[in-house]
């Protein structure tokens, strides 16, 4: 496994075991969803914008954003809808908790959990 996998698949881990224990159920399949896209725009084969809007990449390889504000943005709109089917969107508004952001890089994830609360690097 690269580095670039291995770190796409610790982004869905870490998202994962923040979903709302009522979608418990759903972890592994939100997981997966996010670890997907994480992993695509790791290697440059798309992006999605800040209102979850995917684009084709350019090819080259960069750093995936993920974060839930108030609202899910990026990849997690797509990887929520994905994982949790036919849940209305503003039950999905509340699946994950505010102001939270990982980023996601070959060699570590860059977290904050709440309003300004950034916490260490989390080397892969």
């Amino acid at each position: 496994m690269s580095n670039a996998e291995q770190a796409a698949k610790m982004a869905g881990e870490w998202w994962a075991e923040r979903l709302d224990v009522k979608y418990v159920g759903r972890r592994q399949a939100f997981a997966d969803a996010v670890s997907k896209r994480v992993l695509q725009e790791m290697n440059g084969e798309a992006v999605w914008d800040w209102w979850g809007e995917q684009h084709e990449g350019d090819g080259s390889p960069k750093r995936a954003t993920t974060e839930n504000d108030y609202d899910p943005h990026y990849c997690l709109i797509e990887a929520l809808i994905k994982a949790i089917p036919g849940a209305p969107a503003h039950k999905l508004r509340r699946a994950l908790p505010r102001k939270h952001l990982l980023l996601v890089y070959p060699d570590r994830l860059r977290s904050k959990e709440g309003y300004g609360n950034s916490r260490p690097d989390i080397p892969v």
